[in-house]
């Protein structure tokens, strides 16, 4: 492998150790960044500081939360419990070029026009090219998203 390693970012400085002492000794082919989403929503003000590749770990399942995260354009979204070989998984899978969500499917009701409900769901492995075809459909029907409850 290469000789770079892992960058982590917290808001609480004791889980930012606990991941530092996690990828101490990672080695990968470039460099990576693993922002541990504590406290909820630091991730959200961070991410578009940090250059990529990036991968996010956040304990957050709302579907308008997680939405906007990736519409940051993390190389990875992990939204579900992760093991510490889990997390260091998804830095060496960004690392070389990959890009993924794991977590809830992303389900968001949406209002249209005629009053019918549509929800898309998005799930672990939907294509990025898919989700901005269902990003442009929306747009062109000029819905609104609705609250999630």
């Amino acid at each position: 492998m290469g000789n770079e390693g892992i960058t982590v970012h917290s808001g609480n400085s004791t889980i930012l150790r606990h991941g530092e002492a996690m990828c101490r000794a990672q080695q990968l082919p470039k460099q990576v960044h693993l922002v541990l989403d504590a406290p909820y929503g630091f991730a959200l003000h961070r991410l578009a500081g940090i250059p990529c590749p990036v991968v996010v770990v956040t304990g957050v399942s709302s579907p308008s939360y997680l939405i906007t995260l990736w519409e940051l354009r993390p190389n990875s979204l992990i939204a579900r419990p992760a093991a510490p070989h889990d997390v260091l998984y998804a830095c060496e899978s960004v690392a070389k070029g990959n890009r993924f969500y794991e977590g809830p499917p992303l389900v968001v009701p949406v209002l249209l026009r005629t009053g019918e409900v549509w929800q898309p769901e998005i799930g672990t492995a939907l294509p990025e090219s898919e989700l901005s075809a269902v990003a442009h459909h929306l747009n062109n029907l000029g819905a609104a998203s609705l609250p999630m409850a």
